[in-house]
Formats: C-alpha cells, structure tokens, sequence
C-alpha cells in the first residue's frame, strides 16, 4: 500500500468465482467520497474463473487503494473470511462481499463519523436492498427496523421469529453494510468451523458495546433463489448449524444470555423434530423431540 495516511477504513472483502460480480463490488467501494484515507482488502479464495484477473485490472486503476490477497488452494469460507478481516490495517472494519456491491457514494462517511462520535458503539449498519439476482425484482431488506441494538436484540433476530422474518430476511441487518471497530475481537479457534458468517461476528462484536441501525438501504444483498430439493438440505444444515453456533455463543458469553439462548435452541431442536416426524423418521424425531427437554 503506497498511501501516504494509513487507511481509516479497511474494506474487507472475499471471493471465490465472482468474475460476474466483483467488478460492480470494487467500483462501489471505489466511489466513495470520505475525508479519510481507506483500502480495500480482497482475499480470494482460489478462484479457477477470471475473479483474479478482474481485480487485478483494478489494482491498475486504484494501485493505492487495492490489496489483493491470493491463496494457493481454496480454504473455505471461514477461513478466507478470517484471513480477510486480520489483513485489514485500519482504525474501522467494512465488510463488502463479493458479489454484493454499495449504492451510496456516502455510505463509509455516515458511518464513520457515527462510531467517531460514539466511543460506547462498536459496529453500526445501515438498511440494504435484496436483489433477486434471476427476476431482477428487489425489496427492502429489514422491514421491522431498529435503532440501537444489544446483545439480546441481535438475538432476536433468528430464522423463527415470524414478526421479523416476512421477507425471507431474517439478520438484523446485513453483513455487507457493517463497519466495525477493528482489533476489537480476536476470531475464537470455533469460528473456523461455522458455516455462516454474518450474525456470530455480530453477536461478538456485541459483547464489547452498542450497535447502530441507519434505516437507509446503501447496499444490495445478492439473493440466489434455489430449487425445492436444495432448500431441504439447506434448512437442514441451517437449523443444524445455528444451533451449534448458539451453542458457543453461549458460552462465549459465560451464560449472560442463557435464557435467551436457550430458548432458541429449543425453538430450532422443535423444528428439526417436526421435520422428522412428518418424514415418519421416527428415531430421528424421537432424539430431537428429547433434546427439547434437556
């Protein structure tokens, strides 16, 4: 990085065969206007598509704003998002992924003078849009708002709460529209082998202060719909995952929010037996309708 100020804000981002998205992705970034240095941190995650090359056109154009960070086998998505957010030198953390892009030339400034001006808050987001990337039709991604947010707030935005989950998007808000407080966390061993990203990363940060929600959509959320045979095995693993990570969660937080917590487990376990029970896998069932109870 040739930039004579260090970078205020790191924008960290990952790829893996985004040579249809990474282009629109970096020029969002790259249009926004700040009086404060930032860099932008791609890790790619062994793309075999034209990703690599793409970016490095890029690194021509904004040689002073592009770092890209390539991997000699592909690592999955935990760890190359890890790698991603540790390589990031600045005061602040924004996260863009890689086939998502920013609409707000202004989006970085917002945010930045918020958390400036707020030492008590460690991350703040803004609303987003949802792209369905084969109708073109989009809608706005968190319908039921909020203002300042906890660790128990954060929480109650799960899959199963129906109040928040009318549009299929069911987080807080989306991870493309964070920026966050940097060196505030250390990645625990456990991250690495999650299967998402977005709401343990918040749920960490919260341990450490407040959140902020800026109800103006400055990002778009890329939304691939799937056939009925892959959303089976996708809410499997969904519902199996969460309450893995609830799980360490929990104890990441020493039980302050065990009750919480808890009950979202029990919540997905009672989810899982019904799958079961109507698939007339009565074993199966029999364990999750158990495991409602412990």
């Amino acid at each position: 990085m040739n930039q004579l100020n260090q970078p205020l804000v790191s924008i960290c981002t990952t790829t893996y065969n985004r040579e249809k998205y990474i282009g629109e992705a970096i020029e969002s970034c790259m249009m926004q206007k700040t009086n404060f240095p930032f860099e932008m941190v791609i890790s790619d995650n062994c793309s075999t598509d034209k990703t690599v090359e793409i970016i490095e056109s890029y690194i021509q154009k904004f040689p002073d704003k592009i770092r890209l960070l390539k991997s000699d086998k592909n690592y999955g998505l935990m760890l190359n998002y890890i790698k991603s957010i540790e390589a990031g030198t600045g005061k602040y953390i924004a996260d863009c992924d890689g086939d998502d892009y920013w609409t707000d030339e202004n989006k970085l400034q917002m945010q930045v003078d918020f958390l400036e001006a707020n030492p008590d808050f460690v991350m703040c987001f803004t609303n987003n849009t949802l792209l369905n990337s084969e109708t073109g039709e989009t809608e706005k991604g968190v319908l039921k708002t909020w203002d300042v947010g906890d660790t128990s707030l954060l929480l109650s935005y799960n899959t199963l709460n129906k109040e928040i989950n009318l549009n299929g998007f069911h987080c807080p808000a989306h991870v493309s529209t964070i920026v966050f407080r940097n060196n505030v966390i250390k990645f625990p061993d456990w991250f690495k082998d999650l299967y998402i990203n977005d709401e343990p990363l918040f749920f960490m940060l919260s341990k450490f202060g407040k959140a902020k929600f800026i109800d103006q959509e400055m990002s778009v959320y890329r939304m691939t719909p799937v056939g009925y045979s892959t959303q089976e095995f996708t809410y499997m693993r969904d519902w199996t995952g969460r309450i893995d990570f609830y799980k360490k969660i929990d104890a990441y937080f020493d039980g302050k929010h065990h009750k919480q917590i808890s009950d979202i487990i029990k919540a997905y376990n009672r989810k899982i037996f019904k799958y079961y029970f109507d698939k007339k896998e009565y074993l199966k069932a029999t364990q999750y309708l158990l495991k409602m109870y412990v």
